[in-house]
C-alpha cells in the first residue's frame, strides 16, 4: 500500500530505442569506489513547484523515454492530490520542458484512478498504459490508457480495466503498484498495443488461506470493446508454507521465450511472512516454479526481502537487489544463475564501507548497460551520513555502478549532499530500474527532497 503520513510517504508491505535501456564462492564486502569525480547530477524537474504541487508529488520509479527522448512518468501524490502522468520533453539545449498529461481523481469518485506508482509503458503508436494503485469503478485500482491528439497537446484517458470487480477477497488482485510487461520487452520495442499485458500485485487474491498474497496477471486488449479482459495467472502463497513466495511487488520482467520473472518481498523460506522468492511464471500454463528462496542459510547473509525486479542478461542470469539481509544486514547485490545447483551469488554486501557511505537498502532492482555493468541506487546511505533520512544517521541514498567483473562498487552521487539546502538535488529514491541511454546517461527519480521538497527527476552525466 501507498500512504502518505506526517509529511512522509511510506509504502507497506525496456526498451532499447535509440540507444536507450531500461533493465533487462560469494564475493562479499568489496570495496567502494570513491564518488566519480567531475561527473554531475543535473535536475530535470523538482516536484510541487506551485503551492498544493498541481505539477506532482512524490515520485517513486524512474521514468521511461521513447524514441525521441521523451520521458514519461508518474507521481503518487500532487495534481488533485492522487498523483499525475507526467512528460519531460528536450528542448534542444540539454535541458528538458515538463508538462503534466493527465492528473487522476479527475472525475466522481475517482473513476479515472488514483496513486500511480510506476511508470507507463509506450505503444508503437506513443499511448501509454499504466496503472493506478486506487480509484476506479471498485476503488482498488485501474489499468488505464493514455492517448494523445495528432499534436500531443491533449491526452485522453480510458480505464480499461478496474480490479476487484467481484469485491472483496479481489480474486483479480487490488492495489497494483508495479511496472507492466509485454512480449517484446525484453528487445526494447514498443508494445504493438494488442498483445497480452502483463503484472502483478501484492495484495488480495485466493492464496494464504484465501487470505490473499497477491497475483501475477494478463490483461488482453479485447476488439472494439472499451473493457478489457483480466486473466491471474497465478496466485502467490497457494502452496503449503507460501513455499511458493508471498506479496509480488515489483514489476515482471520477460525473456525472449516469453517467461516472466519476478520477486516476491514474503514467503519461501518462513512461510507467508518469510523472506522472499525470485520466481518464473510460463503464462501460458499459469505454472509458477521458485528459482531461489532467500534466507536460505544462518544469518540470512544472502539477504532477504527482494523488492526491485530483476534484470537478465545475454546468457539468461538474473542480477537483482534485497533492501535488507546480507553481512551487513543493510541489503545485497545478488546474481542468480538458474541451471545451477547453488544458483545464487552475493556480488556486493552494502554498508560495508564505515557509516555506510556506500549506500543502503537497495529496493530498486539494477540496470545493466552494455558492458555489464550494473547501475542502481540505494534508499540511504552515502557520503552525507549526518543526514537523519533513515532515524539512524546513514544519509538519503546513492546512486552506484557496480561492475561484476571487477567486483567493484563505485558511489556515482550521494544524495541530499552537504552544501545542497533542504536536500536541492533530493533524497531517498525508491523503487524500479533506472534509465540509460547510449551516451552513458542515467535517469531516475528522489521521492523526497528538491528545491521544493515533493521529489525530484534527475540526469546523472558521466
Amino acid at each position: 500500500m501507498i500512504a502518505k503520513m506526517a509529511g512522509h510517504h511510506v509504502r507497506f508491505r525496456s526498451f532499447m530505442a535509440r540507444g536507450w535501456i531500461v533493465g533487462a564462492a560469494a564475493i562479499v564486502c568489496a570495496v567502494a569506489m570513491p564518488q566519480s569525480a567531475g561527473a554531475t547530477v543535473k535536475i530535470l524537474h523538482a516536484f510541487c513547484a506551485k503551492q498544493y504541487c498541481p505539477d506532482g508529488q512524490t515520485p517513486q520509479y524512474p521514468p521511461i523515454a521513447d524514441s525521441n527522448g521523451v520521458l514519461y512518468g508518474t507521481t503518487a501524490f500532487g495534481g488533485n492530490n492522487n498523483g499525475v502522468v507526467y512528460a519531460l520533453t528536450p528542448d534542444g539545449t540539454g535541458g528538458y520542458t515538463y508538462r503534466v498529461l493527465h492528473r487522476f481523481c479527475s472525475v466522481s469518485a475517482c473513476g479515472d484512478g488514483a496513486t500511480p506508482a510506476a511508470p507507463p509503458i509506450i505503444d508503437t503508436h506513443g499511448n501509454l498504459y499504466g496503472t493506478t494503485f486506487g480509484g476506479g469503478a471498485y476503488g482498488k485500482g485501474t489499468l488505464f490508457e493514455l492517448k494523445p491528439n495528432a499534436d500531443r497537446t491533449e491526452w485522453t484517458e480510458i480505464v480499461r480495466y478496474s480490479f476487484c470487480p467481484g469485491g472483496d477477497p479481489c480474486a483479480d488482485g487490488k492495489w497494483p503498484e508495479a511496472q507492466l510487461t509485454y512480449p517484446g520487452a525484453y528487445t526494447g520495442a514498443p508494445y504493438d498495443g494488442s498483445s497480452p499485458i502483463y503484472g502483478a500485485s501484492p495484495f488480495a487474491g485466493t492464496g494464504n488461506n484465501g487470505n490473499g498474497a497477491g497475483v501475477a496477471f494478463r490483461i488482453v486488449p479485447v476488439a472494439g470493446h472499451s473493457k478489457w479482459k483480466e486473466t491471474v495467472i497465478y496466485q502467490f502463497c497457494s502452496q503449503a508454507d507460501c513455499i511458493d513466495g508471498a506479496s509480488p511487488q515489483s514489476g515482471l520482467t520477460i525473456n525472449a521465450n516469453g517467461v516472466l520473472f519476478g520477486t516476491t518481498v514474503n514467503g519461501g523460506n518462513g512461510g507467508p511472512n518469510g523472506w522472499g522468492t525470485v520466481f518464473k511464471i510460463y503464462p501460458q500454463q499459469q505454472r509458477e516454479v521458485v528459482v531461489y528462496a532467500f534466507c536460505a542459510g544462518f544469518g540470512c547473509q544472502d539477504g532477504i526481502n527482494p523488492v526491485g525486479p530483476v534484470s537478465i542478461d545475454a546468457r539468461g542470469r538474473l542480477y537483482g537487489t534485497t533492501s535488507n539481509g546480507g553481512a551487513s544486514s543493510s541489503g545485497i547485490v545478488f546474481k542468480i544463475t538458474p541451471s545451477a545447483s547453488s544458483p545464487e551469488t552475493v556480488l556486493y554486501n552494502f554498508c560495508g564501507a564505515a557509516n555506510c557511505t556506500d549506500g543502503a537498502s537497495p529496493s530498486a532492482g539494477v540496470t545493466i548497460d552494455p558492458n555489464g555493468n550494473l547501475f542502481g541506487v540505494t534508499r540511504y546511505g552515502g557520503a552525507d551520513y549526518s543526514v537523519n533520512c533513515d532515524n539512524s544517521g546513514h544519509g538519503c541514498g546513492t546512486l552506484y555502478r557496480f561492475n561484476p567483473r571487477t567486483s567493484k562498487l563505485a558511489v556515482l552521487h550521494s544524495f541530499c549532499r552537504a552544501g545542497l539546502p533542504d536536500c536541492g538535488d533530493g533524497a531517498e529514491p525508491l523503487y524500479g530500474r533506472l534509465s540509460l541511454d547510449g551516451s552513458g546517461n542515467v535517469f531516475g527519480v528522489a521521492s523526497e527532497g528538491g528545491l521544493h521538497g515533493g521529489g525530484t527527476v534527475f540526469e546523472y552525466v558521466p
